[in-house]
């Protein structure tokens, strides 16, 4: 479900760069965003917690909620950037190209991570 999740955020912006001037487009595709990102942001606390150690939970996650917020900086700056200087249509391409390196980080054996 966890793979299925990022691959549903592949897909969203894909649909965002091809139907991002109609309305009701735009309202199916928020719909599948975050019905992806949803479960994503109530997913990933929990399977950190799961894979951390006693001894270091509290760290992982203090970890995980500092990415968190750094990741969402980083995310509309870099978007802001590439939308004034590309327009809007090259950050959806942008975020499906994240997400599409999320999914393939996804397949590799989690001893490799």
């Amino acid at each position: 479900i966890f793979k299925g999740a990022v691959l549903i955020l592949v897909f969203s912006q894909i649909g965002f760069y091809f139907w991002h001037d109609s309305i009701m487009a735009l309202a199916v595709m928020l719909l599948v965003f975050f019905t992806g990102f949803n479960y994503l942001e109530a997913s990933l606390p929990s399977l950190i917690s799961k894979l951390a150690t006693n001894n270091t939970k509290g760290t992982a996650l203090g970890v995980y909620a500092s990415s968190q917020f750094i990741g969402t900086f980083t995310g509309g700056l870099i978007g802001g950037i590439i939308h004034e200087h590309f327009g809007l249509p090259m950050v959806f391409i942008f975020g499906g190209i994240m997400a599409l390196v999320w999914f393939m980080v996804t397949l590799l054996p989690t001893n490799q991570i």
